[in-house]
């Protein structure tokens, strides 16, 4: 089936203080991109004069960025993934599941339309260019992207659909357990049974086989769910006779993560970053970027699993799959209104001046 296999045992935090709160990978993931997008800018361009921006300039469209792309990003998740996110209110921080970012995470593309309305006030109350400032931006976009799909690798989340003949790694994630609920797989969450005992002995199987039935029968899956999130965190901390137990029935996946952080991030920032070693007029770069995101993601949908609540749309599409491709539209109609008016244009930047 595949030349390596991985059993998923990565923990989520850095430091965890309580159950929900700590230092996670998610969030260093955001801070390494924005830290590595300061620098490259700041030196490359800001600092080289190739910019209509100074550097004080820059670091405030920074915060500025930041905010539109967590706002965003966040709101597009709650929308377009996770609707019942704004009914969920509970008695623990941050109270209201749409603030609960560790819970599913953020969306790339509202990420992307928060950073643009952003920019878009930003440049204006600035009286910048506005398609300079989203060029800045772009230009170091991918490896925020990057950085972010190796934290949902990390969590264990967003992972790739079941491997069907060869493949070079599979990985088997403690996670897809959730959707077993979700979906009441009956004889999916039957087979935990043995790893249900190794974690507690005095779940036998009759009691997990009646808790199970009566989850079936429309009685509350919590006590289920709680003692998957036990088993998974027994995974992370490295419990063998759990993880044993769980490699005997969890299916071999794509890591699709990894594919889409080279796909969508790496790649796209290795293209736009060279494109624009030269001064090139404003606006081109962005597209450049939004293009090439927007194909990389349609390609690494392939190997990654809708989202349960969702599955797949219309003609077998992800949901991830048709925003890409309507995101790809949009850019195509954009780069022709541009291209009528460049010839008047002053290019700007260009890091290899």
């Amino acid at each position: 089936m595949a030349r390596w296999t991985y059993f998923h045992t990565l923990d989520p935090f850095i430091i965890q203080l309580t159950e929900n709160i700590g230092l996670r990978w998610y969030s260093l993931s955001y801070i390494l991109g924005f830290l590595c997008a300061y620098y490259l800018i700041d030196r490359y361009l800001i600092k080289k004069k190739v910019s209509e921006l100074s550097q004080s300039d820059w670091a405030d469209q920074v915060v500025w960025s930041i905010v539109g792309i967590i706002i965003g990003g966040r709101l597009a998740y709650a929308i377009f993934y996770s609707p019942h996110l704004f009914m969920d209110w509970d008695s623990s921080f941050p109270f209201w599941g749409v603030l609960k970012i560790h819970q599913g995470g953020m969306a790339s593309h509202g990420g992307i339309l928060g950073a643009i309305v952003a920019n878009l006030l930003f440049a204006r109350k600035r009286n910048f260019s506005i398609l300079h400032c989203l060029d800045l931006v772009s230009a170091t976009a991918g490896l925020g992207i990057f950085f972010g799909r190796l934290a949902n690798f990390i969590n264990g989340e967003l992972y790739g659909r079941v491997i069907q003949g060869t493949a070079t790694l599979a990985v088997q994630f403690p996670q897809e357990m959730f959707n077993w609920v979700y979906a009441n797989k009956t004889e999916h969450l039957k087979s935990l049974a043995k790893a249900v005992s190794a974690l507690n002995p005095q779940l036998n199987t009759n009691l997990w086989y009646e808790w199970i039935y009566q989850a079936s029968n429309g009685s509350s899956s919590d006590r289920i769910y709680s003692v998957i999130y036990s088993l998974i965190t027994a995974c992370q901390q490295g419990n063998q006779k759990v993880i044993l137990a769980l490699k005997e029935v969890l299916s071999y996946r794509h890591p699709s993560q990894l594919y889409q952080a080279v796909l969508e991030g790496l790649l796209p920032f290795i293209i736009t970053w060279f494109f624009w070693r030269k001064a090139r007029q404003p606006g081109m770069v962005c597209i450049l970027f939004g293009i090439c995101y927007a194909l990389m993601r349609t390609v690494g949908e392939i190997f990654r699993m809708p989202d349960i609540q969702l599955g797949f749309r219309a003609l077998g599409l992800t949901r991830g799959q048709w925003l890409s491709l309507i995101m790809l539209m949009s850019l195509f109609i954009f780069w022709m209104l541009i291209a009528k008016q460049k010839k008047t244009q002053t290019k700007l930047g260009g890091w290899k001046q």
